[in-house]
C-alpha cells in the first residue's frame, strides 16, 4: 500500500510531521523490510535527482514519502527536506511571498528566519490581528522573546490608533462601536484582558448618548454601558425610555413611544399600545371608506346613474 503523503496546500503540515518524527531514536528500531529499503532508497534518489534540477517542490514531495522517512538509509530525508525547505523559504521571501516563506522555514525547523520573515509580515501588514496573534504563537512556543515584545507593543499601539480614529470620527448619530470593539480585541492581544481604557471610553460615550431624548440614541447608550460593564447605566437608560414612551402614548408619536417601551425592556406595554393603535387605525379607516361609498352613491344618484 502506497503510503505517499500527498503534496501541495498541505506539504508544510506533512514536512513539521516528518521533522518531528525523525529523531535519532526513530532509526534504532528497524521495521521496514528490505523492499520498503530499496523503495525509499530509490525515492531519495529521486528526490535528490529533483533538488539538483532545481525542481523543489518535486523534491519536498519525494522527501515527505512515508517509505522514504522512515526506511530510507541514514537521515538522509531529513536532511533533504531542511535544505529544501530553507531553499524555498528564501525564494518565497525574495519574491515577496512572505506568508508562503514562513511556512516553509517553520516546518523545515528554520525558526530564526521563520522569525524574522514573520515579523517583516507584520510590518507590512500592522492591522492584521490574526496574523499578530499567530505570530505571538509562534513567537512564544520557541521562546523568541524580543519577537514578543514586538508584538505586544504593536498590539498596544494598534489599540491606540482605533482610540483615536473613534475620538476623531465619533458623532451622536453615528457612533463607531466597531472602533471600540477593534481597539478592545487588540488589547486582549498585548495582555490587558480587561481593556480598562476601551471600557471608560464607552462609558463616556454612553453618557453623551443617554442624554438625548429620541429611541436610537438610547439604544445605542445601553449598548456602549453593556460594553463599559455598567448596568446602572443601562438601568437608568431603560428608566429615562419608560418615562418618555409615557408622555408619547397618547398622541401622534404613539410609534416612538412603542420602540421606548420595547428600550425600557417593557414588552408588554409596548404590545397592547401597537395594537390599540393599529385598532383605531383600522377602525378610521373602515369609517373612512363608508363615508366614501355613501358619498359617491350620493354622487351617482345626483347625477343619474
Amino acid at each position: 500500500m502506497s503510503r505517499t503523503f500527498a503534496f501541495g496546500h498541505y506539504c508544510v503540515c506533512a514536512v513539521a510531521v516528518a521533522m518531528a518524527a525523525l529523531g535519532a531514536d526513530a532509526w534504532a528500531d528497524d521495521v521496514c523490510s528490505q523492499q520498503e529499503h530499496r523503495a525509499a532508497d530509490a525515492t531519495l534518489a529521486q528526490a535528490r535527482a529533483a533538488e539538483t534540477a532545481g525542481d523543489l517542490t518535486r523534491a519536498l514531495q519525494l522527501a515527505s514519502d512515508s517509505n522514504a522517512r522512515f526506511c530510507g538509509s541514514g537521515t538522509t530525508s531529513q536532511d533533504l527536506i531542511s535544505r529544501v525547505t530553507l531553499r524555498l523559504g528564501n525564494e518565497m521571501e525574495a519574491a515577496g511571498k512572505l506568508a508562503k516563506a514562513f511556512e516553509y522555514f517553520e516546518a523545515g525547523g528554520h525558526f530564526a528566519e521563520a522569525k524574522r520573515v514573520g515579523l517583516a509580515q507584520l510590518k507590512a501588514a500592522p492591522a492584521d490581528r490574526s496574523l499578530a496573534e499567530k505570530q505571538l504563537y509562534f513567537m512564544r512556543n520557541h521562546e523568541f522573546q524580543d519577537g514578543v515584545s514586538q508584538i505586544l507593543a504593536q498590539a498596544r499601539s494598534q489599540a491606540q490608533r482605533l482610540l483615536a480614529e473613534e475620538e476623531k470620527t465619533f458623532a451622536i448619530r453615528t457612533p463607531h462601536r466597531d472602533l471600540l470593539d477593534a481597539a478592545r480585541d487588540w488589547l486582549r492581544v498585548a495582555g490587558d484582558e480587561e481593556a480598562a481604557s476601551v471600557k471608560k471610553r464607552a462609558a463616556a460615550r454612553g453618557d453623551q448618548l443617554a442624554a438625548l431624548d429620541y429611541p436610537y440614541a438610547l439604544e445605542e447608550a445601553l449598548s456602549y454601558y453593556s460594553m463599559a460593564g455598567r448596568p446602572d447605566g443601562e438601568a437608568t437608560v431603560r428608566a429615562k425610555a419608560g418615562r418618555l414612551a409615557a408622555q408619547k402614548a397618547g398622541g401622534d408619536q404613539w410609534a416612538e413611544a412603542v420602540k421606548l417601551y420595547e428600550i425600557a425592556g417593557d414588552d408588554t406595554r409596548a404590545n397592547a399600545l401597537r395594537e390599540q393603535r393599529e385598532a383605531q387605525a383600522q377602525k378610521s379607516e373602515e369609517v373612512r371608506k363608508q363615508t366614501f361609498d355613501k358619498d359617491q352613491d350620493a354622487l351617482e344618484k345626483e347625477l343619474g346613474f
